[in-house]
């Protein structure tokens, strides 16, 4: 099981692309969600949080 990197024993869902990082739910935020990110078209993290539900449960 991987774990949250701010939290030592939590799940972590999901990871970081740009900093390569895993993060549990409650820490998955995008640090700069304005600025330009290379890893932006794979970024689970920015599209779990700026993209509309219905779209992410269509293409998953």
């Amino acid at each position: 099981m991987p774990e949250c990197v701010n939290h030592p024993g939590r799940e972590a869902s999901l990871e970081c692309a740009k900093r390569g990082v895993r993060l549990c739910d409650e820490c998955a935020v995008c640090a700069a969600p304005k600025s330009h990110c290379e890893n932006r078209p794979r970024c689970l993290i920015w599209a779990r949080r700026s993209l509309p539900d219905a779209w992410i449960k269509d293409s998953a």
